[in-house]
C-alpha cells in the first residue's frame, strides 16, 4: 500500500515541477533586464527596471529628453505615446554602465519606448 501512495504522490508533483520550470523560463525571456533611466521635461529622473519587451511603454506626459539604457535589450524611443515617429535607437547597455541617449536638441519630445525582443517566438 505504501508503494501505491508514493507513486500517486510523485506523478502530480513531477508534472507541477515541469510546468513551473517552463513558465518561469518563458516569462524571463520577455524582459529587458536592467535599468532604463530618463530625464523628463520637468528635469525629474525616472527609471524603469526590468521592463517588458516587445511592448509599447508610455513615458511621462510632459515628455522625456535624455537618459541611459542600462538594459540588455536595444531600446527604440518614440515621439508619440503609441510608439510611432521614431526619434532614437539606443543600443543595449554594457554591464556596469548604460548607453546614453537624447532627443534632437535635448527637447522633451520622447513619449514612449519599445524594447526589442531577441526571440519573437517567446515574446
Amino acid at each position: 500500500m505504501s508503494r501505491r501512495i508514493s507513486t500517486l504522490f510523485i506523478l502530480p508533483s513531477a508534472a507541477l515541477l515541469a510546468l513551473t520550470a517552463s513558465v518561469s523560463t518563458a516569462s524571463a525571456a520577455g524582459v529587458a533586464h536592467g535599468d532604463f533611466l530618463y530625464t523628463s521635461g520637468a528635469d525629474t529622473t525616472i527609471g524603469l527596471r526590468n521592463a517588458p519587451t516587445d511592448k509599447c511603454i508610455p513615458l511621462v506626459m510632459v515628455g522625456a529628453k535624455s537618459g541611459t539604457n542600462g538594459t540588455d535589450k536595444t531600446a527604440r524611443i518614440y515621439a508619440t505615446s503609441d510608439c510611432h515617429q521614431q526619434l532614437v535607437v539606443v543600443a543595449a547597455g554594457k554591464p556596469g554602465r548604460g548607453t546614453a541617449w537624447n532627443t534632437p536638441d535635448f527637447q522633451p519630445t520622447a513619449h514612449s519606448v519599445w524594447f526589442e525582443c531577441d526571440s519573437p517566438v517567446v515574446c
